[in-house]
C-alpha cells in the first residue's frame, strides 16, 4: 500500500510503463550543461551558462505546452556536484512516448535554435559545455520501485490514457508495490496488463 501526499510518498510503490500503449519503456534524453573552469572561475554566472539555461527553458516551456504533439511525459532535474563541487554540471532527464516523437522535438524550433546557436558560437563558448544522451529500453529491460519516495523520475511522468467514449485522461504510473505479483525484480519487470492491489478488480499483471 502507498499513500500519495502532495509530492511525498508513504509505503512502497513501483511505476510500470502503462499497457496498452506502452510496454517497452519509453525513450528517455539525458540533456546536460555545465562549465569549464580551465576557461573561466565565473561557473554558473557564466553569461554563456545563462544564454544556455534560457534556451532549455524556452524548450521546456515547449515541451509542456505541446506535450501531446512532442509525446512529452515528463521530466527530472538534478544537479551533479560529486567531482564537480564549484562548477556543478546540471542534469535534465526527459521522457518521451516515442523515439519517432523525440527525433521531431530535436528538430522543432525551440531546439534547433539552441542548436544553431551553439554551432554559430562554439568557437567562443569554451566556457560551457553540453551533452545529450539518448536510451531506448526494450520489454523486460527496466524495473522502478520506490520506498518512501516522492515522485521523480518515471513516477514524475504523465500519459494520456483514452477511456471509453473518448474521454481523455492524465494519468501517473504509480501503482502499489505490496501486491503478491511484485514482489521479486523478475516479475516487476514484465509488462503490467491490468490494475494490480485489494480492490482493483482484475488482478492479473
Amino acid at each position: 500500500m502507498y499513500f500519495y501526499l502532495g509530492r511525498g510518498v508513504t509505503g512502497n510503490y513501483i511505476s510500470p510503463s502503462p499497457s496498452p500503449p506502452y510496454t517497452p519503456l519509453p525513450p528517455l534524453s539525458r540533456l546536460a550543461a555545465q562549465t569549464n573552469p580551465l576557461h573561466s572561475p565565473l561557473g554558473l554566472l557564466s553569461p554563456n551558462f545563462a544564454s544556455i539555461g534560457g534556451f532549455f527553458a524556452k524548450m521546456f516551456q515547449d515541451l509542456e505546452k505541446n506535450s501531446e504533439q512532442w509525446g512529452f511525459l515528463g521530466s527530472s532535474t538534478y544537479a551533479n556536484t560529486s567531482d564537480r563541487l564549484t562548477q556543478p554540471e546540471m542534469l535534465y532527464i526527459i521522457y518521451f512516448k516515442s523515439s519517432a516523437h523525440l527525433h521531431a522535438f530535436a528538430r522543432g524550433k525551440t531546439h534547433q535554435d539552441g542548436w544553431d546557436w551553439w554551432m554559430k558560437n562554439e568557437a567562443k563558448l569554451g566556457d560551457v559545455a553540453i551533452s545529450h544522451e539518448v536510451w531506448e529500453v526494450p520489454e523486460g529491460g527496466w524495473e522502478t520501485i520506490y520506498h518512501n519516495y516522492g515522485p521523480s523520475g518515471f513516477a514524475a511522468t504523465s500519459h494520456a490514457i483514452e477511456e471509453e467514449g473518448g474521454v481523455k485522461q492524465w494519468a501517473c504510473p504509480i501503482i502499489a508495490g505490496d501486491h503478491k505479483a511484485l514482489k521479486n525484480s523478475a516479475s516487476r519487470m514484465r509488462p503490467v496488463k491490468g490494475p494490480v492491489g485489494k480492490g482493483a478488480g482484475d488482478e492479473k499483471v
